[in-house]
């Protein structure tokens, strides 16, 4: 906790007029940025709980332009924060107990130039079509709900070329990264890297596709003892195109290399794990409703089969989602999720008003008692806290 007030008061009266003002990075320029994020949580599921935090992102850029067109510039930014939570339930539900942590949030350097980007350290990488229920979420666990998008980043090297018909390519390399990212329900194997690439493409003006593939050594130790290192192998498919409203298509494939992958749990009923497959269509469209109503449905199929692509057994999620500009400085924002296998509804709504120097949100759901759709919805947010019913206040102050 110490660490972390020192950490705050040190960037605090950092001497702020020595950097540069918040534009583009300009030749040989530097230039200190950051988060200061403010919440509190009411929740009632068997019983009242509350959270309370402090978040704080101080960010570091330094861009040395080279010639007219190379650029090459580097981001450093902490992830500071604390927090302290309370519980009806405890004998002493008054009692806050404060935890703190100070991690890495984003660390890379980059050289670019008007047709190529190389990117090497922690970031954030991802790509696809789809809005809110996401299969080609490989690499990040953003949730649709958060608005500012909150997501660890991997330890990686990535490559991106752009053609003059706006084609791109991506090449990647991960390693060090030992928690499970986006999708994944296992991690990868200690000292192994992982690789992969992509290639996105217009078809016609309105219209893009992109292909994607991803290959790692995955530990599934936890189903079988002798697979600590076993392949793992993901094909990811997105398509979009605008005409009278927007439409798009994304999917992923990941196959495990082994003869057999199941997982019996305590009813009985095995779970097959050797192929996975997800597929996601969605279409949006502004309709002319006052300042201009964005409508958002997405459907995703899931499927684990033992033989790839049987779909013996499958799982659905519907998601609706309105945006609406209520004022110059007003938005609101709404996510209706429906798991029609096990029949539960989940129900968000966030309100958002800017003031000139903080932006205050103020967000309500009314969520099952238990969250049994957290990897779809995201991993950045704590979803054990957002079951049953609750309320969070949130202020932000970028500066």
């Amino acid at each position: 906790m110490k660490t972390f007030l020192f950490i705050i008061s040190l960037f605090m009266v950092l001497p702020v007029n020595l950097f540069a003002q918040k534009d583009t990075l300009s030749r040989d320029s530097l230039r200190f940025s950051g988060q200061v994020v403010f919440w509190g949580i009411g929740n009632y599921n068997k019983a009242f709980h509350g959270e309370i935090g402090l978040r704080f992102i101080p960010q570091l850029n330094y861009g040395i332009q080279m010639g007219k067109k190379n650029l090459l510039d580097w981001e450093c930014s902490f992830n500071t924060y604390a927090g302290g939570s309370f519980d009806s339930l405890e004998t002493n539900p008054l009692s806050l107990p404060i935890k703190g942590a100070i991690k890495p949030y984003r660390a890379w350097i980059r050289y670019s130039n008007e047709q190529l980007e190389i990117r090497a350290g922690l970031q954030k990488i991802n790509f696809g079509t789809a809005r809110i229920l996401r299969p080609l979420m490989w690499f990040d666990g953003v949730d649709a709900r958060d608005p500012l998008g909150f997501t660890n980043g991997v330890y990686a090297l990535l490559v991106r070329y752009y053609f003059l018909n706006n084609t791109n390519i991506w090449v990647w390399g991960l390693y060090g990264n030992q928690n499970t990212k986006g999708w994944e329900w296992a991690n990868t194997t200690d000292k192994t890297p992982e690789f992969g690439g992509r290639i996105q493409m217009p078809i016609k003006k309105n219209s893009e596709v992109g292909i994607s593939y991803h290959h790692r050594n995955a530990d599934l130790s936890l189903i079988n003892p002798d697979y600590t290192k076993k392949e793992e192998n993901r094909v990811g498919f997105d398509y979009r195109i605008d005409w009278l409203l927007g439409s798009w298509i994304e999917a992923s494939w990941c196959n495990y290399r082994v003869d057999s992958l199941s997982l019996q749990i305590a009813t009985g009923e095995i779970t097959y794990l050797k192929n996975q497959e997800s597929i996601t269509i969605g279409s949006d469209y502004t309709f002319d409703i006052g300042n201009g109503l964005l409508t958002t449905l997405e459907h995703l199929v899931i499927a684990q089969d033992d033989i790839a692509f049987s779909f013996d057994k499958i799982s659905q999620v519907t998601a609706l989602s309105f945006s609406y500009p209520a004022g110059m400085f007003d938005n609101l924002h709404t996510f209706f999720y429906y798991d029609w296998t096990n029949h539960k509804l989940y129900n968000f709504i966030n309100w958002q008003h800017d003031f000139p120097k903080f932006t205050f949100y103020t967000m309500a759901y009314w969520n099952p008692k238990e969250i049994q759709l957290s990897r779809i919805m995201g991993t950045s947010s704590n979803n054990e806290l957002f079951a049953g019913k609750g309320i969070q206040l949130m202020i932000v102050y970028n500066f």
